[in-house]
Order: C-alpha cells, then sequence, then structure tokens
C-alpha cells in the first residue's frame, strides 16, 4: 500500500513541475506545396512556393529538395525557392519536396512530381518566300546545334497535301542559314498553312546528350493568281 502511494505522490510531482504529457505538442506542421503544380512541365526557372500552416506558430524552418537533396531552407515567410532547373533538364520526372520543422521539432512536408523539360533550340524564321510561285524557306540558326532532318508539311482544306523530309545530318553555327528546300532548289507554291518541324541533337564532342525537337513553325500561304 505505501508502495502504491509512493508511486501516486511521484506522479503527482512529476506531473506539476514538468506538465502533463499530453499536453506537449505532437501535431506536426501542415505543408502545401501551392506552386508548381503536380504533373506540371518546367521549361524554365520558376519559383517553388510553399504554405505552413501550425497551431504552435510559424515553423522554425523550411527546407526545400529536388530528388532528395537538400537546396535551400526559409526561416519567414512567404516560403519560396527560386530553382534554376537546367541542370535537370532531360525530359523526366522529379521530385520536389518541401519540409517544415516546426519549435518541437515536428516535421511535416509536401511532395509533388514535375517533369524537367529539355530547352528548345533557338531558331527563327527569317524568310518565308513572300508570294512568290516558287519560293524558299530560310531558317536562321541562333546557337551552335546539330540538325538531324527538318519535316515540311503543307496542308489544304485541312488535309496534308505533301510530306516533305530533308536530310540534314549537320552542325550549325550562330547565325548561319538553312535553306529549304536547298541552295538551288524551290518549292512550288500550294495555297493552305504550311508547318516546319525541325529534329536534331545535343552534343557535347561527339557524345549525345539527348535529342530535341522544335516547336512548328507556321506558314499562311497565299499564291499569287
Amino acid at each position: 500500500m505505501k508502495v502504491r502511494l509512493h508511486g501516486f505522490l511521484t506522479a503527482c510531482i512529476l506531473t506539476i513541475l514538468f506538465g502533463c504529457d499530453s499536453q506537449r505538442d505532437i501535431s506536426p506542421p501542415i505543408v502545401t506545396i501551392t506552386f508548381p503544380a503536380d504533373g506540371a512541365p518546367i521549361e524554365q526557372p520558376v519559383n517553388i512556393i510553399a504554405e505552413v500552416a501550425d497551431d504552435s506558430g510559424p515553423p522554425k524552418q523550411v527546407e526545400f529538395l529536388v530528388d532528395g537533396e537538400p537546396l535551400a531552407t526559409d526561416d519567414s515567410p512567404p516560403h519560396e525557392y527560386f530553382w534554376d532547373a537546367s541542370a535537370w533538364a532531360d525530359n523526366k520526372d522529379h521530385s520536389i519536396q518541401v519540409r517544415a520543422l516546426d519549435e518541437a521539432d515536428n516535421i511535416g512536408s509536401d511532395q509533388i512530381t514535375v517533369t524537367v523539360v529539355k530547352p528548345r533550340p533557338r531558331i527563327s524564321l527569317l524568310s518565308d518566300g513572300g508570294g512568290s510561285e516558287q519560293f524558299q524557306i530560310i531558317l536562321l540558326v541562333e546557337e551552335e546545334l546539330y540538325v538531324d532532318r527538318i519535316l515540311v508539311v503543307q496542308r489544304h482544306a485541312g488535309e496534308v497535301d505533301q510530306l516533305d523530309e530533308q536530310p540534314v545530318d549537320k552542325t550549325f553555327q550562330n547565325l548561319d542559314r538553312i535553306v529549304l528546300p536547298s541552295e538551288n532548289e524551290f518549292y512550288e507554291c500550294v495555297p493552305g498553312d504550311w508547318e516546319i518541324k525541325i529534329f536534331g541533337e545535343t552534343r557535347v564532342g561527339f557524345r549525345v546528350l539527348f535529342k530535341w525537337e522544335s516547336a512548328v513553325k507556321k506558314i499562311r500561304r497565299q499564291c499569287p493568281g
């Protein structure tokens, strides 16, 4: 009986001195990544933005991770990190995680997956041949790149009239011109929409880092007569 009473008194004294264990903060912060959206394609540097809510007040620390690798910490709202995703540009999925630590060392987190898109090459349309009956399409290369082939599609009344696939297999330097169909040949004018798509590779020496395809360049063709 004395042993039980002694244990009860000890428990009461500890509760008075240190507080009840049930009052200790064990709830983790609630973390929500608000930007970018889960599953979104990333083509350029982006701000990762997160909201953190916790009953005990502002978080002690917020950490930003990509593929499990810590990149930055933040300790005051708004919680955001400017992420230059160029080193991850491989057309594959990558995880973004934001973790928050509160004053009681509880940890909450949110995670999304994004696709980091390879940068498209810089190629501009220099001339579409105007309204000539016979014409050439001239493209201007704005960086060094290797072009494998070029696809030219002619559409009339919504239907594909002709597909012209030009093998190129050449590395171009900055400000080089690409002439279609070739330096000494011309297209015959077909009214309607013309679409140009360029396929190539990004290389370092003889090593191919990845293959790419350009955005479609569109030309609305009006023929004389």
